[in-house]
């Protein structure tokens, strides 16, 4: 999930053109219930391997919300602790690195 334009909201991450994910939704809650967010340690995310993620590969949000491998100029949101073939929907376990400020580039694995 995002920060929302609007105080104490939060809203599906979208990808390269939105601001950098801050967390993982942990709940379902409808609108105006509390939502709980994962912002550090292990989680499970819902992953879309379009292009296959590998173990230790480092992970952002897609445009459909699900985690896809970092391509280079996005920010890194967390890293995959296990590979993921092929699919979409499919939950894998990721490390959350949270306001890392690390963009995938020429630095950054």
């Amino acid at each position: 999930v995002m920060q929302s334009g609007t105080a104490k909201r939060v809203q599906v991450a979208t990808g390269g053109s939105a601001p950098a994910p801050i967390g993982v939704l942990q709940n379902t809650p409808r609108s105006l219930e509390e939502a709980a967010v994962r912002i550090f340690g292990s989680t499970q995310l819902y992953c879309d391997a379009g292009t296959a993620i590998g173990y230790g590969d480092y992970i952002t949000s897609g445009s459909d919300g699900q985690g896809i491998v970092t391509p280079t100029g996005s920010f890194i949101a967390g890293k995959a602790m296990e590979a993921l073939a092929s699919g979409s929907g499919i939950l894998i376990e990721v490390l959350l690195l949270p306001d890392a400020g690390a963009w995938k580039g020429d630095n950054v694995p």
